[in-house]
């Protein structure tokens, strides 16, 4: 009668409810350690979204006519493409440039005019592939042929080329993504205002300012 329990110990069909609660205790702890790595490592990821930045590297301008009915200039545009992304790739969708001229004015608070005209604009080939902290040189031209771009910015042009420099915008709008994270299409900007100079008797400019990024804020009219 005594041996009774040592058997019933020994018999592989008891259920141990020590070991039970013992083992259930350790997968709910390692659940919630993995639970709370994914929830921080995603959260971390969330914070250190930074968009690519743009930088205007060198721009040439080929200007020979500057007429008002067959204006016709060339801006071959070279700019670095940067990720500033610690744990993301980015990657280029597509990227329009465009250039304009005349005053840093909203046109639909400036119904007189004044705002910025537009002389050109074109769909390019976007940047490369971009990994985390990378950066590349990208190199595009945007053009206008005999375009018809009115008396007054026509002179204004041609002074301004005369008296050796003329001043545009040149303007940047694509789309890009990230490739390992949330890979919804995400629009980025950047603006820079610029000054070319010309020699005498010279239809090519080159850059001799460029200023800091400004805000994409105004609406600049065409000139068709």
């Amino acid at each position: 009668m005594e041996a009774a329990p040592a058997a019933e110990d020994n018999n592989p069909r008891r259920i141990h409810w020590e070991k039970v609660v013992e083992q259930g205790l350790l997968c709910c702890f390692f659940l919630i350690l993995l639970g709370g790595f994914i929830y921080f490592a995603v959260s971390d990821l969330r914070i250190h979204l930074v968009a690519p930045a743009f930088r205007l590297y060198s721009a040439t301008m080929s200007l020979p006519d500057a007429s008002a009915s067959e204006f016709t200039a060339t801006w071959d545009v070279t700019v670095v493409a940067f990720n500033p992304n610690h744990k993301l790739n980015i990657s280029f969708n597509t990227l329009q440039a465009a250039v304009s001229y005349g005053t840093k004015v909203s046109y639909a608070t400036d119904p007189s005019g004044s705002a910025a005209v537009l002389l050109a604009t074109k769909l390019v080939p976007p940047p490369s592939f971009l990994t985390t902290r990378a950066r590349t040189t990208h190199r595009f031209t945007v053009e206008t042929v005999s375009a018809n771009v009115g008396d007054d910015v026509a002179r204004k042009i041609s002074e301004g080329r005369a008296h050796g420099g003329v001043r545009f915008e040149i303007n940047l709008l694509g789309q890009y993504r990230y490739t390992s994270y949330d890979k919804s299409p995400r629009m980025f900007k950047a603006c820079y205002q610029v000054e070319f100079e010309f020699s005498p008797g010279n239809s090519t400019g080159a850059l001799t300012r460029t200023r800091q990024p400004i805000e994409c804020e105004h609406y600049a009219r065409s000139h068709t």
